[in-house]
């Protein structure tokens, strides 16, 4: 392996462990999805149908996402959810400021 990939990938798992020690592979898809989706974000029914994973696997992944996973348990604070001002049951989870930071902080580990 090439030094800059070693160090990309070492930079990668430090920020990893920064931001949260169960920052899962799904998490992490999930995440990039997100990402995608930019400022209109992306409704938990669409993330089901670009990953196979179960409903309850993605309401808890989106939960660990956005800032608080329960009443007690605090999430990563990647992302927020945002209703859809034509249809009040629709919500679409995007990236928050810190959320946008850390995109930005992973597409600069990849340029070099």
């Amino acid at each position: 392996m090439r030094n800059s990939t070693l160090r990309a990938m070492r930079k990668l798992a430090a920020m990893q462990l920064e931001t949260h020690k169960f920052f899962s592979p799904y998490t992490m898809q999930v995440f990039c999805l997100v990402a995608e989706a930019g400022d209109a974000g992306i409704s938990q029914v669409a993330i089901l149908e670009r990953i196979d994973m179960s409903k309850s696997t993605a309401g808890k992944t989106t939960r660990m996402l956005s800032a608080r996973q329960s009443g007690t348990k605090e999430g990563l604070d990647l992302c927020e959810w945002v209703e859809d001002p034509t249809d009040l049951r629709t919500k679409y989870l995007r990236l928050n400021a810190r959320g946008k930071i850390l995109i930005e902080a992973m597409s600069n580990l990849f340029e070099r």
